[in-house]
């Protein structure tokens, strides 16, 4: 009533079109395959379907990477992928697959990427495990290594040594465990092209401007207080909406990782499930009543006191009236 009053007619203009379109891919053990169809619509059931994914792993050949040879040569007898189901989704380090889809997005020029994982440990454990890869090149490392040398010297207890040898081949973390001084200066060789995959949390999806070219999500449950959950299709659509630059890449990617116990069909199942809606977590409480009512009297008494103080105009005129008389 009152806007149409003031402002005329006012209406909802609602648009699901994205500035840079997204494609979702789904990542297997030797391959990185379109997860829908054409259309988008439904999962893409040629590429992903049971026999064609065991025809493809009986026909695979077995892949081995440096980046994973190398590291192994240093620690032997280390778990790769999983531990056991109830440390599942903290990742001690990265499988084979999660390998394969870095190796693929670099091959694909996908990069840079978030890597979503949903432990600040699995993170910091990724960019360990992948300390020894190379996803920059020399002109790069060499501005990385000129950036660093400026922030250490500038905040000196700012720097995580454990994430150095990572950050020098184009790898970081960026969760809340680390310092604001030391995420702000990953933020900004991300934003640099210098950082070439992040592994962060889901608080990484909102509130940073940190877009990426890709958004990889590592898993599709997660834990919490009440134990496993499985992510809502609004979290996993406020994960992925990092991926696609604006101005910069015509397309967005989007990958998801299969896992032991989830794979394409879960994956659709999940994004297709629709938005949920918005349920306000405000709680009122007695307190915060009697905090407002004590403020709203505060400010009325104040009102008040201001009305009764005579104003400066009629002062300076009941001056003047006084000193005619006299």
């Amino acid at each position: 009533m009152v806007a149409g009053q003031i402002h005329g007619e006012t209406e909802l203009v609602t648009s699901s079109k994205r500035p840079v379109p997204l494609t979702w891919h789904f990542s297997l053990k030797n391959s990185l395959s379109p997860l829908l169809n054409e259309k988008g619509t439904h999962m893409n059931s040629r590429k992903l379907s049971l026999n064609y994914l065991q025809l493809q792993a009986a026909a695979a050949k077995p892949y081995k990477d440096d980046w994973s040879r190398k590291r192994n040569s240093q620690k032997r007898g280390t778990h790769s992928g999983y531990d056991s189901d109830d440390n599942m989704f903290e990742q001690r380090s990265l499988s084979k697959n999660n390998i394969n889809a870095i190796r693929h997005s670099q091959s694909r020029d996908m990069l840079p990427a978030i890597w979503f994982i949903f432990s600040r440990k699995g993170c910091d454990a990724a960019v360990l495990y992948l300390e020894n890869c190379k996803l920059l090149d020399e002109c790069e490392t060499s501005e990385v290594e000129l950036a660093f040398k400026r922030f250490r010297k500038l905040y000196p207890d700012a720097v995580r040594e454990s994430a150095v040898r990572g950050l020098l081949q184009g790898v970081a973390a960026h969760h809340a465990g680390c310092l604001p001084l030391w995420k702000a200066f990953i933020e900004e060789l991300f934003q640099r092209g210098l950082v070439k995959v992040v592994f962060a949390t889901e608080t990484l999806a909102a509130g940073i401007n940190m877009p990426a070219r890709t958004a990889v999500i590592s898993s599709l449950c997660k834990r919490s207080d009440s134990g496993r959950i499985t992510l809502s299709s609004n979290e996993l659509l406020q994960m992925a909406g990092r991926a696609g630059r604006r101005g910069i890449d015509e397309i967005g990617h989007v990958v998801l990782i299969q896992t032991p116990n989830e794979g394409a069909e879960e994956g659709c199942k999940v994004l297709f499930a629709g938005l949920e809606p918005l349920v306000s977590q405000f709680t009122a409480s007695y307190g915060m009543v009697l905090n407002l009512l004590a403020g709203v009297k505060a400010i009325h008494r104040s009102n008040e006191s201001d009305n009764m103080k005579p104003s400066t105009g009629k002062t300076l005129e009941d001056r003047c009236c006084n000193s005619r008389r006299k």
